[in-house]
């Protein structure tokens, strides 16, 4: 909270912090609750509208895609990062271990991912 004090020790010529952004969507939470071992056995997957991004970008495994989605746990940045400019901002959809493995060519831990489910926490 400011004080009177702070206050007045502001100036229009004072410089802004660029605002703290946290990469957040369904996807992002669901690859969030498996291990980097799972994410890493989940292998060509392809992000896609029905993931909630405005692409149709494969990946290598779905770990080299969360990284890609989460350049970072809090950002400060003025400016979006690649995943952010391509994420559907109005994508509220439940996404499931299912779906995540419907856009994926392989996996092996097929079963222990297909009950996770990925929610709009915003």
């Amino acid at each position: 909270m400011q004080t009177a004090e702070s206050n007045e020790s502001y100036s229009a010529d004072s410089p802004v912090k660029a605002p703290i952004l946290i990469p957040e969507s369904p996807l992002i939470n669901l690859l969030a609750q498996m291990t980097q071992t799972q994410r890493m056995a989940i292998r060509r997957v392809r992000l896609s509208p029905a993931l909630g991004y405005d692409t149709q970008q494969i990946f290598d495994t779905a770990e080299q895609l969360y990284q890609w989605l989460t350049p970072g746990k809090k950002i400060h940045t003025e400016s979006q990062w690649p995943a952010e400019l391509l994420r559907n901002k109005w994508f509220r959809l439940d996404i499931t271990g299912e779906a995540l493995l419907a856009a994926a060519r392989s996996s092996t831990y097929s079963q222990s991912i297909k009950s996770l489910i990925g929610r709009a926490n915003f």
